[in-house]
């Protein structure tokens, strides 16, 4: 996870935070099923 924050309108916090799971892209069978690839997700938001 990386996080950054920061002001819009020098009033408003607000955060974009990238979330990665599975960075090595492991491939390996656990028990039955196998490891999923990488994922990632971007997200914002803002504080009223």
């Amino acid at each position: 996870m990386a996080k950054y924050t920061f002001k819009i309108f020098n009033e408003r916090d607000t955060y974009v935070q990238l979330n990665v799971d599975n960075v090595l892209n492991d491939r390996k069978q656990y028990g039955l099923i196998y490891a999923p690839g990488i994922s990632w997700k971007l997200q914002m938001g803002i504080s009223f």
